[in-house]
């Protein structure tokens, strides 16, 4: 069996092992979440990579040795993006990772650049931006804005805050094996 097979079926046990846990606060569970996210970004016609990366953007969350379910309701931020994207980065491009490693950094930008965008969030992810550091300052709006793909990070953010939804039947993680494989590296 290929490394390749190897991390992808890893990544479908964390989704049935870890991904049940309640996702910070909210009334669904963390695989349901993201899978709401890729099956919003599947919808929409995104290209495979916006799909990968709505699926997996809160893999850290379900890694064994980030706790950071715990830190977060705790009052502390555990850095799931950095952590999500740095396990992700020797299998998948920037093209997936990128959105993963900056979804929180577009909730702050999106809080700083438009002031209705902080009504519609979830109290659950008002809460994580405090945490987060809360909306970015002028120099932070500044310097965000000079990523290369910054549309793609804003609609995975997008996916984010909408796959949220109590009851929502999507399909499951298998759904997704085969982009992720034609993704691999």
């Amino acid at each position: 069996m290929s490394q390749s097979v190897d991390i992808i079926d890893q990544i479908s046990d964390m989704f049935e092992q870890q991904g049940q846990a309640t996702y910070l606060g909210e009334n669904i569970s963390i695989a349901e979440h993201m899978l709401q996210c890729a099956w919003l970004a599947k919808q929409a016609g995104e290209p495979d990579e916006i799909i990968a990366a709505a699926l997996l953007h809160d893999i850290g969350h379900l890694l064994p040795r980030q706790r950071d379910n715990l830190q977060m309701l705790e009052g502390k931020d555990a850095y799931h993006q950095s952590t999500g994207a740095d396990f992700l980065a020797p299998w998948f491009s920037r093209q997936v990772v990128t959105p993963i490693r900056l979804h929180v950094a577009a909730k702050r930008y999106l809080c700083a650049i438009n002031s209705e965008y902080y009504s519609k969030l979830s109290s659950a992810s008002k809460h994580t931006l405090k945490l987060q550091g809360g909306a970015m300052s002028c120099e932070e709006i500044g310097a965000f804005e000079q990523q290369d793909n910054l549309e793609a990070v804003i609609r995975v953010r997008q996916y984010d805050d909408d796959g949220k939804r109590e009851g929502c039947s999507v399909p499951l993680f298998e759904a997704y094996s085969e982009t992720l494989a034609k993704l691999l590296r």
